[in-house]
């Protein structure tokens, strides 16, 4: 997690004890009356000091987003440093505070793009704070490289922050018509006091406070945020700049230049830039909202972004508003797993602040939950995605389609896959072996079917596959070949004859997959009825990966060549489990599907064979499947099958080579643990919670007696 403080508008000021403070009129307070608000800001900043050193998240970074001072007075300036003293260096290092200029922080009327109108604020970079790049001060030549930063990298890599000057034309005088201009010299003398008032009135007409965004800062902007993304794993792109991007306040206000000039180029850059939090200041309102843009020269450049107003630092009041906020960032998947906003209210002197106990906001940039869509370029991008949706998950839309634009990618483990068994030491392998067992073409002797055998070998009820049946890839393929643009391309995995019968059994949750090509990719479809997603998803799209890929081969035996292209999944009623579920195929049934795999474990009983090697199967038999506390969503895999062929090819061996009392008390807890299994099966589905807990009590104490029986008559003992 990464914590980032939010400032804004602190209106700092040093001398000018007798000046009102306040960027307007109807805001103006007693110059005592924000020295008081200074002094409340730093010790509320003492008090966070404190707080976030007894936590162990700490603080990651603070972001000032304008008017650090008031009216560009120097001795506020010299007052920043002071303030943050609390936090700066101690907790938080100066290269790690981001600092931009507001309308405050600029010289009235100096001439935009110059480097007087930033020659106060300019000094802040002394103190090794980052700022934006300065017009007039960075840019002297249009080709020139500033070496200034301003970028700054989260430390677990969870963002990257870019800081962006919206104030070059602030505080600024627009020129004087020519066809007026040469009029003021025909006016009668100056000394009159009614043209003195009318000059003093045309002067402030002219006085206008512009936000834009030029040029220059939009494509170095963009630029820093490419460069300090690119080593990192797609974080978060966060702005800051002073000025609001849409109304932010209840009272409407009515005033020239209100919003930002160049807004519409502006909002285009952010969604281009993929930009996902833009924070500023300004309007002295704290208010987080969310804001989808899509550009205008790109139509897949929608963008969903949470734009945060802060309070001002500067302004304390009798109804305890905020003056700062904290976000928190999660380190993977933020954009899922959510911003978290924590506005702080000023504490006086001595007073503390309770992280844990203050009211949060949470808010989330990706919406793929509500939407009901989840796209991303790999299959590992969109699982982060779907572990990391908020929970409760029956908020989600339904149905729940992921796209994954190289479906090829699906062939790959995603690296968030979560319980996978611990005797695996080699994740890929499982994953490959898993896809593999599902995809074959017959279902083995331990399942009533897999998804290989339906869509292989369907209509095939004998297991050997003696009888007629129809391998529906390669009818896909002919009818592809055949016409490129067909929607015949498809494999059903139901079978109504056995699967709509009244007995209860198990049902295919993966019912249909199409295929279809499109600007030379083979691009596939597919429908589930249900689907277990953290565990069962990744499997099912490398599965799809799979046909894809079987798919484009049997076309270019053809003649046809194509490239793989995405896969979608839609899935009527996703399930989010715990648990390892049933697309884990315990290896016990795998061996007894193969009787020599079940002699490795039998025959070294009596002699024949490594011990050590031996032994090591018979760890991974009884424990690949061992039960946890938590349930997975589809069920547990349970080797049933595997445990009966196993307590028979025990039998087989007692007759022929006689038996120990350890070999007969073998079989005797195999036999036990056997009925145990088929009892917790026999449950129907609304009992099974039921029926769990005690199973989930006799398993574990269960298989350790048979590791140990087994260690015995090996004669090996676990160092």
């Amino acid at each position: 997690m990464a914590r980032i403080l939010h400032l804004s508008d602190l209106h700092l000021h040093g001398d000018r004890d007798d000046e009102l403070v306040a960027d307007n009129k109807q805001n103006a307070v007693p110059a005592s009356a924000q020295a008081s608000a200074g002094d409340r800001l730093r010790s509320t900043l003492e008090a966070l000091t404190r707080a976030v050193n007894e936590d162990e998240l700490g603080l990651d970074c603070i972001v000032i987003s304008g008017d650090i001072v008031d009216r560009n007075d120097p001795g506020g300036y010299r007052r920043l440093p002071e303030i943050l003293a609390p936090l700066v260096p101690a907790v938080v290092p100066p290269e790690r505070v981001v600092v931009v200029p507001g309308n405050h922080d600029v010289l009235r009327g100096a001439p935009p793009s110059s480097s007087e109108r930033y020659e106060d604020f300019v000094q802040l970079r002394k103190h090794g704070y980052i700022t934006p790049l300065l017009e007039g001060v960075d840019w002297p030549g249009a080709d020139e490289a500033p070496a200034q930063p301003t970028t700054l990298t989260a430390r677990d890599g969870s963002y990257v922050i870019v800081a962006i000057n919206s104030a070059d034309l602030c505080q600024t005088d627009l020129p004087i018509e020519p066809a007026l201009d040469s009029r003021f010299s025909q006016l009668p003398n100056a000394g009159d006091p009614a043209v003195t008032e009318l000059l003093k009135a045309w002067a402030e007409r002219g006085e206008v406070d512009i936000a834009w965004l030029g040029q220059h800062q939009l494509r170095h902007a963009a630029e820093a945020l490419e460069i300090a993304s690119k080593p990192l794993r797609d974080p978060l792109r966060i702005t800051v700049m002073h000025h609001q991007l849409m109304p932010v306040g209840a009272v409407a206000e009515i005033k020239p230049y209100e919003s930002i000039l160049n807004l519409g180029e502006v909002l285009e850059w952010l969604a281009t830039q993929r930009v996902d939090i833009a924070l500023h200041g300004h309007k002295h309102v704290s208010r987080p909202f969310a804001l989808s843009h899509r550009g205008l020269t790109t139509v897949d450049a929608e963008q969903r972004m949470l734009v945060v107003s802060a309070p001002s630092a500067g302004h304390i009041d009798n109804q305890g508003s905020p003056i700062a906020r904290l976000l928190t960032i999660a380190p993977t998947a933020p954009r899922t797993a959510g911003v978290t906003i924590v506005d702080l209210k000023p504490v006086g002197p001595g007073g503390a602040i309770d992280l844990h106990n203050l009211p949060t906001s949470q808010w989330y940039l990706n919406d793929d939950a509500e939407r009901g869509r989840i796209v991303g370029t790999t299959a590992q991008e969109v699982h982060e995605r779907i572990v990391s949706l908020p929970t409760p998950h029956n908020s989600a839309a339904l149905p729940l389609v992921c796209v994954v634009i190289d479906g090829a990618s699906g062939l790959s483990i995603p690296p968030l896959y979560p319980d996978l068994p611990s005797t695996e030491s080699d994740p890929q392998a499982w994953f490959d072996r898993t896809i593999g067992w599902w995809q074959s073409p017959r279902a083995g002797r331990g399942a009533s079917f897999n998804h290989g055998q339906r869509i292989s070998a369907h209509g095939s009820v004998d297991p050997e596959l003696q009888t007629g049946h129809t391998d529906q890839l390669k009818e896909a393929a002919r009818a592809l070949a055949d016409d490129a643009e067909t929607s015949r391309a498809v494999a059903i995995l139901v079978e109504p004859s056995a699967d709509l019968s009244a007995e209860r059994r198990l049902f295919p949750a993966f019912v249909l997959v199409q295929f279809q090509i499109r600007a030379g990719q083979v691009h596939v479809t597919a429908y589930f009825r249900k689907q277990e997603m953290p565990h069962w998803w990744p499997i099912n799209v490398g599965e799809l990966a799979h046909l894809q890929g079987r798919l484009i081969e049997d076309l270019s035996a053809r003649g046809k060549h194509y490239a793989p292209g995405s896969i979608t999944t839609i899935t009527a009623h996703p399930a989010f489990g715990r648990g390892t579920p049933r697309v884990q195929i315990p290896d016990l049934d795998r061996r007894a599907d193969k009787p020599i795999r079940l002699l490795e474990l039998v025959m070294p009983l009596y002699g024949v064979g490594d011990a050590g090697k031996a032994r090591n199967a018979w760890v991974v038999a009884l424990s690949d499947w061992a039960p946890s506390e938590k349930a997975p969503a589809d069920g547990d895999p349970v080797p049933v099958f595997g445990l009966k062929e196993l307590i028979t090819a025990l039998r087989e061996a007692r007759v022929i080579a006689g038996s120990t009392q350890d070999q007969v008390e073998l079989e005797e807890q195999l036999t036990t643990l056997l009925l145990i299994c088929e009892r917790y099966l026999a449950t129907n589905d609304d009992d099974r919670a039921r029926a769990r807990l005690p199973w989930l009590d006799a398993v574990p104490g269960r298989l350790n007696r048979l590791q140990n029986i087994v260690d015995r008559i090996l004669g090996v003992i676990d160092d």
